[in-house]
């Protein structure tokens, strides 16, 4: 078979072969990459420059927003969440009540002041 490697698969190079390995590799890096500095460059930037202009209470104000564009992007993507997405939620919130529920502070009970009498018949 002219073209052919000796195992049958067509050589590299040939019309509708897929790239060598090495090619492939460094595209994912560099995808790595795009997504590890942008994305983490654009949230850092977006932090260091909100807190400066507006109040931090105005700010956790914002997070209540993130359910409702989750719901408006499902229906404008028309994508619908994975089964295990919701357990995935749940998870979460549990290791944030988890880690907000610490251990308690022990409860001080003041003892009664002792008075002079109780003290001399004692």
């Amino acid at each position: 078979m002219p073209g052919r490697a000796p195992n049958g698969r067509p050589e590299l190079g040939e019309v509708g072969t897929p790239r060598p390995r090495q090619s492939a590799r460094g595209r994912r890096a560099s995808v790595v990459l795009y997504l590890g500095v942008f994305p983490t460059a654009l949230a850092f930037t977006t932090w260091a420059y909100t807190p400066a202009r507006t109040t931090a209470t105005r700010m956790g104000a914002t997070t209540y927003a993130v359910p409702a564009l989750v719901v408006m992007s499902w229906l404008a993507l028309d994508e619908v969440p994975e089964p295990l997405t919701p357990a995935g939620g749940v998870l979460c919130l549990a290791g944030v009540a988890v880690s907000r529920s610490g251990p308690r502070p022990a409860r001080v009970v003041a003892a009664e002041p002792r008075t002079e009498r109780a003290e001399r018949s004692a």
